[in-house]
């Protein structure tokens, strides 16, 4: 079930009044009131496309040799685009708008462009990078381990460890043993 909010919310502690916004930044990440990860994974995609424009004259330098084109994507392009993910929850439509991006990266590093013949799988071959899901992933249970061996009474691992908490008459939703 959504939850929606219309107007504003008052407040009884001090009289004010909580306005709801379309969108806002929280922890220098994008939340949209409609709760999808479109919006913040459209902002991470700009700002790395930024990133990369900014390391431009080494990516499409032909001197620059595959190694120090995958270092320094790696080291500067992945982290602005991946900043937050770990709280994404990626569907095939966000996964594919991360790949074309990742791939279109790849072909402005080699030069090549869409109409030659060059399959993405080369190019990750060629600058040893891998899909963009690999990354993603590679994150987000990264911050699941660091998770997993938080003591009980830090609040990230109390929150992954919550369940509702339902009416004592219904059987149906019991919590887990």
């Amino acid at each position: 079930t959504d939850l929606v909010l219309s107007g504003p919310i008052p407040v009884n502690d001090s009289g004010g009044i909580f306005s709801i916004q379309d969108s806002f930044i929280h922890l220098g990440t994008l939340r949209h009131k409609d709760t999808s990860v479109r919006h913040p994974i459209d902002a991470r995609i700009m700002a790395a496309s930024r990133a990369f424009g900014a390391l431009g004259h080494l990516f499409q330098s032909r001197w620059a040799r595959p190694d120090t084109k995958r270092r320094a994507y790696v080291g500067a392009v992945l982290p602005v685009l991946l900043f937050g993910c770990e709280s994404w929850n990626c569907d095939v439509a966000c996964l594919q708008r991360l790949a074309v991006f990742h791939n279109g990266c790849m072909r402005r590093m080699s030069g090549y462009s869409r109409d030659q013949r060059n399959t993405s799988i080369s190019l990750l071959r060629r600058y040893r990078l891998q899909p963009i899901e690999c990354y993603l992933r590679r994150r987000q249970l990264r911050w699941l381990g660091a998770i997993a061996r938080m003591p009980l009474s830090r609040l990230p691992r109390r929150m992954f460890n919550a369940f509702p908490i339902t009416n004592a008459t219904d059987n149906h939703h019991q919590p887990p043993r």
